[in-house]
C-alpha cells in the first residue's frame, strides 16, 4: 500500500498504534511502501511508469483530482461502486448524510474510482495570521488593521529587532504557512491552484490588477528587510523553530496551539485579523466545501488481485471510531470516553505541541478517513480545534471568493488541464518569486499577461468554466 508520510509522523505505519488495531481488527498484512511528502511528487511518477503498481494508493490527497481520472482511464484503477454496494455498508452511510460528496467524486463517465477523506473538522480557513503581542507592548503598539499600519509595525520591530529575531516569516507556496490569504487586502485571495470563483466566474488570480497590487505591497516589505529571505526556502522545521522561540514578529499557519500546545495563550502571539487593503478590501480565502477533503485517498490499482478485501479494509477503516482515531489519535490515548459517552481530548503531555501528541499514534491528516458532522455532536472540542473554530467565525465573513467545487474532470480535461498547468504553474512561480525580491512588475506585468495567454491560459480558465457552469 503506498502511502506519502508528513514530516509530523515519526513512527513507520505499521508501529502507529492506530494501524496496528486495523490489522488485528480486519486480519489484514499492509505492507507500507512509505515516501516522504517532499519526494512524493517524484516517487509517484516513478511508480506509476514502472507498471509495478501496489494493490492501493492510501491517505489524504495521495494523488490530485486530474490525475484520478486520467490514470483511471489508463486501466490503472478500477472503478469502485459495485464495491462500496456489496462491501461498505460505513461509507454507504456517510453518503447517505452527504449525498453531494458522492457526486462530487463520481467522474464524468458515471464511475468511481477512488475513496475520498472526509472531516467535519476540517478547517474552510487553511491559514491565520498571529502576531507577537509581547513585541507590541514593549513598543507601545497596536495590532494593526490594515496593510499601512502593518508596515509600520514591521518596520518598528525591524528597529528594535535583536540577533536572530525578523520582523516577519512565512514559507512561500504555501496554502496554511504562506502570503496567499493576505493577498485578499488587495481585492483577491490566492492559492496555490491560482483558480477560484468570484461571482460564478471561474478567474486565474495570477494574471488580475489585485494580485499584481499584492506583489508590489509585499516586495516594498522585502526591500526593506521586513521580510525573513528565508521564507523562500526554509522547512517546516526550520519554521517551527523560529515561531517556538517567539523569534518572529508575524507568522502564518493553523493555530498557535500547533506549536504551543494547550498553553498557547501564554505564547505572546494572538491573533490577526485580516488587514484592511489600501482600497478597503479585507477578503480572505475560505473554502465552503472544506468537509470534504482529499478526493483520492483510497485507491485500488488493476494490479490487486483481492479487491473485494480492498475495500473491506477501507469500509473499516471508515468505521466511525476507526476514522476517528485514525486522524486525531487513540481513544484512551489522545481523547478519553467520558460517563456520558462523549469523547474529550486529553491534556497535551508539557513539551508536547497538538501535532506531536496527535500524531505519536495516528496518521492523522495525512490519513485516510471519515469523521461526520453527525459523529462529531458527541465530541467535546480540543483546545486546538475549538481555536481554530473561533478564527473560521472571524474569516467567514470575508469570504469574497472561492475554490472551485471539487467536482470531476473528464480524461481528455483532465489531461489538457495537466499539459497547461505543466508550463504555467513555473511561469508564474518564476515571475512571482522574482518580482516579491527583486521587483519589476509594472514593467514586466504586461508582457507577462500577454505570456499566459499564449500559453493557453484562457483555454484553461475555459475547461473550468464550462464544467462549473455544467455542475452548478
Amino acid at each position: 500500500m503506498a502511502v506519502k508520510k508528513v514530516a509530523n509522523i515519526k513512527k513507520p505505519f505499521e508501529e502507529l498504534e492506530t494501524m496496528k488495531q486495523i490489522k488485528e481488527a480486519t486480519n489484514v498484512n499492509i505492507e507500507w511502501e512509505e515516501t516522504p511528502q517532499e519526494t512524493w511528487p517524484e516517487k509517484k511518477n516513478l511508480i506509476i511508469a514502472s507498471g509495478d503498481w501496489p494493490d492501493v494508493f492510501y491517505g489524504n490527497y495521495i494523488l490530485e483530482d486530474e490525475e484520478v481520472v486520467k490514470l483511471a482511464a489508463d486501466g490503472i484503477f478500477i472503478p469502485l461502486e459495485d464495491l462500496i454496494e456489496k462491501y461498505a455498508p460505513n461509507v454507504q452511510k456517510v453518503f447517505e448524510e452527504y449525498p453531494d460528496f458522492k457526486d462530487y467524486i463520481t467522474a464524468p463517465d458515471g464511475h468511481i474510482y477512488s475513496l475520498p477523506t472526509i472531516n467535519a473538522y476540517q478547517s474552510p480557513a487553511p491559514s491565520a495570521q498571529f502576531i507577537n503581542k509581547k513585541w507590541l507592548d514593549e513598543l507601545g503598539l497596536e495590532i494593526p488593521t490594515t496593510t499601512d499600519e502593518f508596515y509600520e509595525v514591521l518596520k518598528a520591530f525591524k528597529a528594535n529587532a535583536k540577533d536572530g529575531q525578523t520582523p516577519f516569516s512565512f514559507m512561500y507556496g504555501n496554502n496554511t504557512y504562506g502570503i496567499g490569504g493576505m493577498f485578499g487586502s488587495f481585492g483577491l485571495a490566492d492559492d496555490n491552484s491560482k483558480i477560484t470563483v468570484v461571482d460564478d466566474k471561474v478567474v486565474f488570480t495570477a494574471m488580475q490588477p489585485e494580485y499584481k497590487e499584492a506583489v508590489k505591497y509585499f516586495n516594498k516589505l522585502f526591500n526593506e528587510g521586513l521580510i525573513d529571505l528565508e521564507s523562500f526556502s526554509q522547512t517546516r522545521e526550520v519554521y517551527n523553530a523560529k515561531v517556538s522561540k517567539g523569534d518572529v514578529g508575524v507568522v502564518n499557519g493553523w493555530s498557535l496551539s500547533s506549536w504551543f500546545g494547550e498553553n498557547y495563550q501564554d505564547s505572546g502571539y494572538v491573533f490577526m485579523p485580516p488587514l484592511k487593503g489600501p482600497n478597503g478590501d479585507q477578503s480572505y480565502f475560505y473554502r465552503s466545501s472544506a468537509t470534504l477533503s482529499g478526493k483520492g485517498s483510497f485507491l485500488i490499482t488493476s494490479k490487486c488481485e483481492n479487491p473485494e478485501v480492498a475495500m473491506r479494509l477501507a469500509d473499516y477503516m471508515c468505521d466511525p471510531d476507526v476514522s476517528f482515531q485514525a486522524s486525531q489519535g487513540m481513544i484512551g490515548g489522545t481523547y478519553q470516553k467520558n460517563a456520558d459517552g462523549k469523547l474529550e481530548a486529553l491534556p497535551i503531555p508539557e513539551g508536547m505541541n497538538q501535532a506531536e501528541f496527535r500524531h505519536q499514534d495516528a496518521a492523522g491528516a495525512n490519513s485516510f478517513h471519515m469523521i461526520t458532522a453527525k459523529y462529531l455532536e458527541n465530541v467535546i472540542p480540543s483546545t486546538s480545534i475549538a481555536e481554530k473554530q473561533s478564527y473560521e467565525k472571524v474569516y467567514e465573513k470575508f469570504a469574497t471568493n472561492s475554490p472551485l467545487p471539487p467536482f470531476s474532470m473528464s480524461p481528455e480535461d483532465s489531461t489538457r488541464i495537466s499539459e497547461i498547468r505543466a508550463d504555467i504553474t513555473s511561469f508564474v512561480d518564476e515571475n512571482t518569486s522574482k518580482w516579491l525580491l527583486k521587483g519589476g512588475i509594472d514593467e514586466e506585468w504586461d508582457s507577462y499577461v500577454e505570456k499566459l495567454k499564449q500559453m493557453n491560459v484562457e483555454e484553461l480558465i475555459g475547461i473550468y468554466q464550462a464544467r462549473y457552469d455544467d455542475f452548478k
